[in-house]
């Protein structure tokens, strides 16, 4: 009887333990990636694994389940932004391993405020205040930031250049290599 497999199991990028992340995030994608990562923990716990951003960003609640799961890995997670990663994916970018955070020299990192369409009722004002108080708190937690500095640049919603990244403790190092 044949064994079941994952369907990305024979997959090149995770054979190089690599998990890309190009798209926006969802629940779907988040579910995704967190099995990858898991597959590749159970493989080894001393090899890295690199995962490669260039994302949009989305759901609050996926990418938090991908850096709650990030926190928890036993091998070194290596995050590259090789393009863009804005909000969530710029805080997952942040969640890597330290010294081990990386953007190429022609990438665009930004944070923005957390949203939540038209219909906003008391409570989901609320929530939607205690998620970007979480995120801060990642992002405080992963750059050395202070609340201050974190909940300006989530205000600005600016982007930052790989090297105001590298200042501001976003990332570690820039690949020069493009």
């Amino acid at each position: 009887m044949k064994e079941s497999v994952q369907p990305w199991e024979d997959d090149k990028f995770l054979k190089e333990r690599i998990v890309p992340l190009g798209t926006a995030i969802d629940k779907r994608i988040a579910t995704d990636l967190i099995a990858k990562l898991l597959f590749l923990e159970k493989q080894s716990t001393h090899e890295p694994i690199t995962l490669y951003i260039h994302s949009p960003g989305g759901s609050v609640a996926a990418g938090i389940a991908i850096i709650r799961t990030i926190e928890t890995l036993g091998p070194k997670v290596c995050t590259l932004c090789v393009r863009e990663a804005h909000s969530m994916a710029a805080i997952i970018l942040a969640a890597g391993s330290p010294g081990a955070r990386w953007a190429t020299t022609n990438s665009a990192i930004s944070f923005g405020r957390v949203s939540a369409g038209d219909s906003m009722t008391a409570e989901k004002q609320s929530h939607l205040v205690r998620m970007e108080e979480e995120l801060i708190e990642i992002t405080c937690r992963h750059t050395g930031m202070t609340k201050e500095q974190a909940a300006a640049l989530f205000e600005s919603g600016r982007y930052l250049s790989p090297q105001e990244a590298r200042d501001l403790g976003i990332i570690d190092h820039i690949e020069s290599r493009t």
